[in-house]
């Protein structure tokens, strides 16, 4: 299983790559109308850095090219908007306003094990489970040399399902469903993430649990 994601993930990159550029061009607007600036219009680029996106100007306008298979709109503050790039897109893009991520119980998962690495950059929690594909992580990683503040392009790129939010607080929760029905998700910001890949629904469903809580139940004070 795990072969035929990645075969899909380099075909998909491949077919990207071998097609004509396709020019962006919109404008983006909260709810009421308003345009919002410098939102971003990510992973239309393989460059993970500030290169990676172009910004709306002023009046909330962009334009660009790619020939990449899809991109995120996403503004901190606002709930991000995922499109395939050969489909049109709507005139003007809404950013909703994102309400606040909810604080909700910890929970312990039954059997899940935790292991730790740690090198010059950064420091790992590893925490896994047995499911029917075999051993499923969710790993953690923080340190001040820990960048990843945003889910990888191939991750982006493979999904048919996708939703993000951008936190007034700086963090990023991105995840997605590729076509062959495997499941991942970001969670994260500059020197701290937690994600996991490749999984199934149930596996999903388990980590979400990890990373969110019992939101049934109120924290302890």
């Amino acid at each position: 299983m795990r072969l035929a994601v990645l075969l899909a993930i380099a075909g998909c990159v491949l077919l990207a790559q071998s097609g004509s550029p396709i020019l962006l061009e919109g404008k983006v607007t909260d709810a009421s109308g308003k345009p919002i600036p410098g939102a971003q219009i990510a992973h239309i680029s393989d460059s993970f850095d500030r290169s990676a996106y172009v910004e709306t100007d002023a009046s909330g306008r962009f334009s660009s090219q790619t020939s990449r298979p899809a991109m995120v709109i996403r503004k901190l503050g606002y709930v991000s908007r995922f499109f395939r790039t050969d489909s049109p897109l709507p005139e003007p893009i809404v950013l909703e306003t994102a309400q606040p991520r909810p604080v909700c119980e910890p929970v312990t998962i039954p059997g899940m094990k935790e292991v730790f690495e740690q090198t010059t950059e950064y420091t790992a929690a590893s925490e896994t489970i047995t499911t029917a594909d075999g051993p499923r992580s969710l790993t953690n990683r923080r340190g001040p040399f820990w960048m990843y503040w945003q889910p990888i392009n191939e991750l982006v790129w493979t999904s048919v399902e996708y939703k993000e939010v951008m936190y007034a607080s700086y963090i990023l929760d991105a995840q997605g469903r590729t076509a062959e029905g495997r499941y991942w998700r970001y969670f994260g910001k500059i020197g701290e993430s937690s994600q996991y890949q490749d999984v199934d629904k149930a596996a999903a469903e388990i980590f979400n649990l990890k990373m969110d809580g019992d939101c049934s139940k109120k924290p302890q004070p």
